[in-house]
């Protein structure tokens, strides 16, 4: 396994690649072959070839043109190790982000504040835009999903079976309903009395900046079975601060948290360039 976890690679031996996936890697180790060739050679079907070259193992291979025609050649780092009876799997990130994602499926709902007035505060989402970078993020851990409509509005769900399922929730309870319903029943919550202050009940602190954000991992609510986990601030920078700094750090989702985290101007443009945590507390 071949892991960057900002300090350099680390390499580490697991048995994850099944015969297929070695048999088709060994296959394209010397000169690249076209799908057919492949097929023909190992004796697959074309569907199930296509979605291991394209899917499966799309991080051990790469795509060349010889000819006018498609070939599939695999990367010399991985048909070179695969000799020594051990197999390798690449990750680029520790974290499984496990519950969320399972086996490569993601068995999760992104929900995000609807962009028109709604809720008690009749207010429009600023931050739903960001889910495009969250998702892409998650995009890359994996092959499938076990609903194509992962991403829904607040208003959309709100009375639905979906509140029982995963779910990554994306902005705060002025914004997003489903955020506001869970609010009061948080550890580290948002004070509708202090102007929406995020408040910790661990330290006692209260934090009004408006570059704050929150991320939390823990049980849902609606479904102690199920899993949520949220990206919330102040004002939309909040979110995107605690979006940024969970994309950019590795966070163990092994055990339920709060994780307070602000933003940093270092240079006086008016732009947020580094994000760092304040508070973190583990269930």
């Amino acid at each position: 396994m071949i892991i960057i976890d900002g300090k350099g690679y680390n390499g580490k031996r697991v048995k994850l690649l099944d015969e297929i996936s070695r048999n088709i890697l060994k296959e394209i180790s010397e000169s690249p072959k076209t799908l057919s060739e492949i097929a023909k050679s190992l004796k697959l079907s074309p569907q199930l070839l296509n979605y291991y070259l394209n899917k499966k193992l799309r991080d051990f291979i790469k795509i060349v043109k010889e000819d006018k025609r498609v070939k599939y050649k695999s990367y010399k780092v991985y048909y070179d190790i695969i000799d020594e009876k051990e197999d390798f799997y690449i990750n680029i990130n520790k974290n499984s982000l496990y519950p969320f994602i399972k086996d490569g499926i993601l068995d999760a709902y992104f929900i995000v504040g609807s962009p028109d007035p709604h809720g008690p505060f009749s207010a429009r989402s600023r931050d739903s835009h960001y889910v495009g970078f969250l998702s892409m993020f998650f995009g890359r851990f994996l092959v499938g999903y076990k609903d194509e409509n992962f991403i829904r509005i607040d208003t959309d769900v709100i009375n639905s079976n979906i509140l029982k399922e995963n779910l990554i929730l994306i902005g705060g309870p002025v914004t997003n309903m489903v955020t506001y319903r869970i609010n009061t029943s948080l550890k580290v919550r948002f004070l509708q009395e202090y102007n929406w202050d995020l408040f910790s009940e661990f330290s006692e602190k209260r934090y009004s900046d408006e570059t704050i954000g929150l991320i939390s991992f823990i049980k849902n609510p609606f479904n102690p079975e199920k899993y949520i986990l949220l990206f919330a601030g102040k004002r939309a920078i909040g979110t995107k601060i605690a979006i940024r700094y969970f994309v950019k750090n590795n966070i163990d989702l092994s055990k339920e948290f709060y994780l307070i985290v602000g933003g940093l101007d270092e240079d006086g443009d008016g732009i947020i360039e580094k994000e760092y945590s304040l508070e973190k507390n583990i269930l």
